[in-house]
């Protein structure tokens, strides 16, 4: 019986994706503070799944950028690429945060909870033992299956030297500092620490919001992906659009306002009540610039039948990147989007965080008018 078990706990994981593995395994905790505590649900965040898949170890990307706005869902599909990679023995997750409260808070809020309310995950986490080093602690988890997930803050030179990471989590790396212990870049210095791994595979993940145009490490790192972005369907005409804040339109200038996008191809009123499916049937395309004539960006939005065609776009050896923001979440409804808007108007400070943390856009910081000019337009 006990040997049953040991080449049960011995044998290879199944073949999933991480999106499959989220569906089959994950639990969201209450204690994470998600409006949906429970089992993880796919149809729940559809524009997740590609985000989640390449993500994954064993997708042969070796480093994805995801720019979005707060709350809509990218710290959790990171969070399952991590949990999917747990399965696989012998492999060194790192986990950087720009600060020591951060890397806390990220244990305590995030990491702990989603491994205690995820059975499957929390029997592959050794139990806490004090200084114990076979014992998972605060910090640093081990692992039965002979890996370990560890949480380091960006500004410790001493914890980047001391350890090797297969697969690397770079959390709101705007906030990282510039230089660590003089030996430059933390990014690059956590970099180093993989390259024992190049042949069997590794890969970096960098996820955050965007912070100041032109000093924003996630926005340049971004801006060098093949930057994907989400294209949704009119629920009338068909059409594929990017869903522009210019674009959210409302009836009355006192709450409720009565949010509803206008389609950029033919001026549709889509509804909120037609969100849902529309954002079910939105797909991620290649945006990059390119020099290649033959080769173009996609328009802003173009007929269903050219669908295909834009989805088929090569990357030019440019790395995966993905960019969403508020209106495609499934968490926030427009009418509250908007009204953050409407409340922004003319306040500086407030729409920089609009900017941010709503529209997923870099703050123009240096000649402000300007910026606080195109937001308001924006907000109307």
């Amino acid at each position: 019986f006990m040997a049953g078990l040991l080449v049960a706990g011995l044998a290879p994981a199944p073949a999933q994706t991480v999106s499959q593995w989220a569906a089959a395994e994950r639990y969201v905790g209450a204690e994470s503070g998600s409006p949906y505590p429970g089992k993880w649900d796919n149809e729940r965040v559809p524009y997740l799944v590609e985000v989640m898949d390449t993500c994954g170890l064993d997708h042969p990307s070796r480093s994805v950028v995801i720019l979005a706005s707060a709350q809509s869902g990218k710290s959790e599909a990171v969070m399952n690429a991590i949990g999917h990679t747990s399965r696989v023995g012998g492999i060194p997750i790192l986990i950087m945060l720009p600060s020591l409260e951060e890397a806390s808070k990220y244990n305590r809020f995030k990491l702990q909870v989603a491994i205690d309310a995820t059975p499957s995950w929390r029997r592959l986490v050794a139990e806490a033992t004090g200084r114990d080093e076979t014992g998972s602690t605060a910090t640093h988890k081990v692992l039965t299956n002979k890996g370990s997930i560890i949480i380091v803050n960006a500004g410790s030179a001493k914890a980047l030297q001391m350890l090797s990471a297969a697969f690397r989590v770079y959390e709101e790396p705007t906030g990282y500092p510039v230089d660590v212990g003089g030996r430059g870049d933390p990014i690059s210095q956590a970099n180093a620490r993989g390259k024992a791994y190049r042949e069997r595979g590794d890969k970096s993940i960098l996820v955050g919001t965007p912070g100041i145009k032109g000093k924003c490490r996630l926005t340049k790192e971004y801006e060098l992906s093949d930057m994907r972005r989400l294209y949704a369907p009119c629920p009338h005409c068909g059409w594929y659009q990017l869903l522009r804040p210019a674009s959210l339109k409302h009836v009355s200038a006192r709450p409720p306002h009565g949010a509803y996008f206008a389609c950029a191809a033919s001026g549709c009123v889509i509804e909120q009540v037609e969100k849902a499916r529309m954002i079910a049937q939105a797909v991620f395309i290649r945006t990059y610039p390119s020099e290649d004539p033959a080769n173009p960006a996609p328009p802003d939005h173009f007929a269903a039948t050219e669908l295909e065609r834009w989805r088929a776009r090569g990357a030019e050896h440019r790395e995966p990147g993905f960019a969403w923001w508020q209106a495609h979440s499934s968490f926030v409804p427009w009418e509250d989007t908007k009204a953050e808007a409407l409340a922004a108007e003319g306040n500086p400070p407030l729409l920089k965080a609009l900017s941010q943390q709503t529209y997923g856009e870099a703050w123009e910081e240096s000649g402000e008018a300007p910026e606080v000019e195109r937001l308001i337009a924006l907000a109307k």
